[in-house]
């Protein structure tokens, strides 16, 4: 309930869609960064992004157990290897379509750099060190790509749409919240 609402937040602080209103970028050429361009402009992108990869990290670890692995010990200590097999298996089959005749000289060497992490993964020496930036960084990931699938999906709202959401859905819901965790660390 709380990660919910603090996602919404999330969005609303980051400008992102539905909450994009002071961009309008439907409404603008480009929105409010036509007068920039190169290093001004990929400034402002960075740092929009650098917004989001902070929020998400932030709920990462407040809400989603931060680098602790989502499977028992024994088991999620194998879950990285097999990932990055399983990408390295991809970019060889991506490399052997005769489709894709570019790409057979770059999906090689991303299939070789998938099985050399793949390895490095295995090795029982490394892995309290790297299983948890593992899964810490898959979850940021997954977080950023919910970022980027709700901006393509949902509209954007008009501001009375918006402002009635806040105040009639968001404010009650978060106050509920703070009552309900007050409740519960006042009585266990």
């Amino acid at each position: 309930f709380a990660f919910v609402i603090f996602m919404i937040a999330g969005f609303a602080e980051t400008n992102r869609v539905p909450f994009d209103l002071p961009e309008a970028e439907n409404e603008l050429v480009a929105g409010f960064h036509t007068e920039y361009s190169s290093m001004k402009f990929a400034c402002f992108f960075m740092a929009e992004y650098a917004n989001m990869v902070t929020i998400t990290c932030v709920a990462t670890l407040l809400f989603l157990g931060g680098w602790h692995p989502l499977f028992p010990a024994p088991y999620s200590n194998w879950v990285p290897t097999l990932v990055f097999l399983f990408a390295a298996l991809l970019s060889f089959g991506m490399a052997l379509n005769p489709a894709r005749k570019r790409d057979r000289t770059t999906f090689p060497f991303f299939g070789a750099a998938f099985v050399v992490l793949a390895v490095i993964f295995a090795v029982p020496l490394f892995q309290p060190v790297l299983v948890p930036i593992f899964w810490f960084v898959a979850k940021v990931g997954a977080l950023l790509f919910t970022y980027i699938w709700v901006r393509g999906t949902l509209p954007r709202f008009r501001y009375d749409q918006l402002m009635h959401f806040a105040w009639t859905f968001l404010f009650p819901c978060a106050l509920l919240n703070l009552l309900l965790t007050a409740l519960c660390v006042a009585i266990f």
